[in-house]
């Protein structure tokens, strides 16, 4: 902590001009808290299934285990908030590089209708208030950033405040490889560690078209083999089988 609070007052006397100070503020204050944030709250979340929609159907569709996805997520995040806050060279092309990243996945999200961005877990923030939140900071790290003498990358880095942040870095995927426990988020996982053939949907999600399940037996149906359990049919009588959302606000 005292690196850096020593490099950030070094920060404010180099950057005099007010560009060089917001520039400051971007890359070493309101971007890591901003990517800080998303990383505290997937992992309170601890849930594949909040991750972006764009990065569902696309890692889904490669057969990409999305509790990894989800892992890595939270361990770049936690490392880049390390590297902007300790290594002030790194901070601006780190944090560019990070905000570029989530752009196309934002536009995935909105071409898929999204209703969350998939950034702050189970918090729902519309993808249109997070392209507009993202485009603007990697607007203002880019244009301030370049203001500020103390951002510029040279050749040669400080050590110490190097090793810190690696150390920083190893620490953040340690606790983001801990979130989840050891379960699949693309599939359910056989003994031998196989997939089953009782998987989650090749495309990492379903969408049911349930005027095609009328008068179906429930074998007959795809959702019948992703759900674990007892099989309806198997009792007399009438049955239900409800299907519910833990983090539906309707049920």
């Amino acid at each position: 902590m005292a690196v850096t609070t020593e490099s950030l007052l070094k920060s404010v006397e180099t950057d005099s001009s007010l560009g060089g100070m917001i520039g400051v503020a971007l890359a070493r204050v309101i971007v890591p808290i901003y990517f800080g944030l998303g990383g505290v709250l997937k992992i309170i979340d601890a849930s594949p299934t909040h991750l972006p929609a764009a990065l569902i159907k696309w890692a889904g569709a490669g057969g990409v285990d999305l509790l990894y996805l989800l892992r890595l997520s939270i361990a770049g995040e936690l490392a880049v908030v390390g590297v902007m806050v300790l290594v002030p060279r790194l901070a601006r092309p780190v944090g560019l590089a990070l905000l570029g990243l989530f752009l196309p996945v934002l536009i995935g999200d909105l071409m898929l209708g999204a209703s969350s961005c998939g950034c702050f877990g189970a918090v729902a923030i519309s993808p249109w208030v997070t392209l507009v939140v993202d485009g603007g900071l990697l607007a203002g790290l880019w244009y301030f950033g370049a203001k500020a003498p103390s951002l510029r990358v040279e050749k040669t880095l400080p050590t110490l405040p190097l090793v810190v942040a690696g150390l920083w870095v190893v620490m953040s995927f340690m606790v983001g490889f801990a979130v989840g426990g050891a379960g699949n988020g693309n599939g359910s996982t056989a003994e031998n560690g196989a997939l089953e053939s009782g998987g989650l949907p090749v495309d990492g999600f379903y969408l049911p078209q349930y005027d095609s399940w009328i008068d179906q037996a429930w074998s007959d149906l795809d959702v019948s083999a992703w759900v674990e359990g007892s099989t309806p049919g198997q009792v007399q009588g009438v049955e239900y089988v409800l299907f519910y959302r833990k983090d539906c606000e309707h049920c």
